[in-house]
Order: C-alpha cells, then sequence, then structure tokens
C-alpha cells in the first residue's frame, strides 16, 4: 500500500491536534465562534479514526486509504486554520461551510447538522 506512510502521517497529525484543541478548548471564551468550530472538529477527528480502522483491518485497496487522507487532510488543514483563528480571536468569523468540509462530514459518517443542534444545546 503506497498510502499506508501517508497515512500514519496524518493519522499522528489529527491525534496530536485531538491533544491540543483539547488542552486549549477550555480558554477560548464562549463568545468566540471558532470554539464551537473545533468542538466540531473533535468528532470529526473521532470519526475519522473510526473510519480509519475498518480500511485498515481490510486493506482492500490503496484507493480507500487515498481517499481517507484525502478527507483527514482537509480535516486537519482546517483544525489548524482554525485554532490559529481562535488563538488570536479573529473578529471575522467565516464559517466552516466550504464544500471540502461538507464532504469532510459525509466522508465520515458524521450529519453536520445534527453536531450543530448538540452543541447548540450546551452553548
Amino acid at each position: 500500500m503506497a498510502s499506508i506512510g501517508s497515512t500514519s502521517t496524518i493519522a499522528k497529525n489529527l491525534d496530536e491536534y485531538q491533544h491540543i484543541v483539547c488542552s486549549e478548548i477550555r480558554s477560548i471564551p464562549d463568545s468566540n465562534p471558532y470554539k464551537k468550530d473545533l468542538q466540531k472538529y473533535r468528532v470529526l477527528i473521532i470519526a475519522s479514526f473510526a473510519k480509519l480502522n475498518p480500511i485498515l483491518a481490510s486493506l482492500r485497496s490503496d484507493k480507500d486509504l487515498q481517499e481517507w487522507n484525502h478527507f483527514a487532510q482537509v480535516l486537519l488543514t482546517h483544525i489548524s486554520e482554525t485554532l490559529v483563528k481562535a488563538r488570536i480571536n479573529q473578529k471575522r468569523y467565516d464559517g466552516t461551510n466550504s464544500k471540502l468540509m461538507r464532504s469532510a462530514f459525509d466522508f465520515f459518517d458524521v450529519p453536520e447538522e445534527e453536531v450543530d443542534r448538540m452543541l447548540q444545546d450546551v452553548y
């Protein structure tokens, strides 16, 4: 499997960002709109690992890993960008409704609207 190296690197980075977000989320004010996005991404990270497990267990084709890598990299990029914006408390909120992120939620089988509703109840 040619993509296994990239998969392990992306998985390691997602795990690291999960730790960073969990460590910093408490210090981000609830009024910061990026906090909710970071919470959503925590759910998506867990879902990405849940999706990766059966792919690795079956190892049917490199195509499955390539697809996981693509969406996991999209997630990783958005987490990184959102974390920077949250840290500086950027005032102009641009949201997370990019087509790529919607596709990532779909790929990882996470109903974004349901996560939004649950988080709205918390905040």
